[in-house]
């Protein structure tokens, strides 16, 4: 019986346009380019998601990752780390919906600690969960089990009475793997993608548990103009 939903942050519940913030800060398209391939494609970027560097420590790393053409981006970067982050417009009525049909809501994230403390004014969306663990706070990260052990653990969750959404294959598979039911998310572009991409999922997965769909859910899920 599916009790629970469990959702990544980063590309599920906000975007994380670091590309964007710094072509608006006057990065060349080259500075991107660099920057995506040495720093946020490097391993660095996940140790740093892991909590195993102080801050400044990792900021000279990746800095140093970089070169010196382009790495006085990196600090930038990382100290405006909340510029880089917004919620989606679905994030807030999917939630509802959600809480509304009676699921508990949890969030298992790989993020840093400065940069959640940086973002975290954005994420009031929070406030509809149940729980929340990061990785720079068990120095774990998806898709390690024990990651999601962790998870279950604090918050007394059974696995198969969980179904995981996060953006990345592995993670969804990691998940599923510990008994989870993960769900790879793809990203709806569009309004009218709403229901598909972010309730059809919940159904069906009700559907092959053999749950009845709740009435919060069998109306489509579409644009609020008056809310966020």
């Amino acid at each position: 019986m599916i009790r629970n939903i469990v959702f990544d942050i980063g590309m599920v519940l906000i975007d994380f346009d670091w590309s964007g913030f710094l072509r608006k800060s006057g990065c060349s398209e080259e500075g991107i380019a660099v920057i995506g391939e040495r720093a946020v494609k490097n391993p660095l970027w996940r140790t740093m998601d892991q909590g195993l560097y102080p801050e400044e420590e990792i900021t000279r790393m990746l800095t140093d990752s970089v070169g010196p053409q382009y790495g006085n981006w990196i600090p930038r970067m990382l100290s405006h780390y909340g510029e880089m982050c917004r919620p989606f417009a679905y994030t807030g009525p999917w939630l509802r919906r959600l809480k509304e049909a009676g699921f508990g809501l949890y969030v298992l994230s790989n993020f840093s600690s400065f940069g959640f403390e940086r973002s975290r004014e954005k994420f009031a969306f929070l406030e509809l969960t149940d729980g929340l663990l990061l990785s720079c706070d068990v120095r774990l990260l998806k898709p390690d089990p024990a990651i999601f052990a962790a998870l279950c653990g604090k918050y007394g969750l059974v696995p198969g009475e969980c179904l995981f959404f996060d953006d990345l294959p592995e993670n969804a598979q990691g998940a599923s793997k510990f008994g989870l039911h993960g769900q790879t998310f793809v990203y709806p572009r569009r309004p009218e993608d709403w229901d598909a991409a972010l309730l059809e999922p919940v159904r069906e997965c009700l559907r092959r548990a053999g749950q009845p769909v709740p009435e919060a859910l069998q109306t489509p899920l579409t644009p609020d103009p008056g809310r966020v």
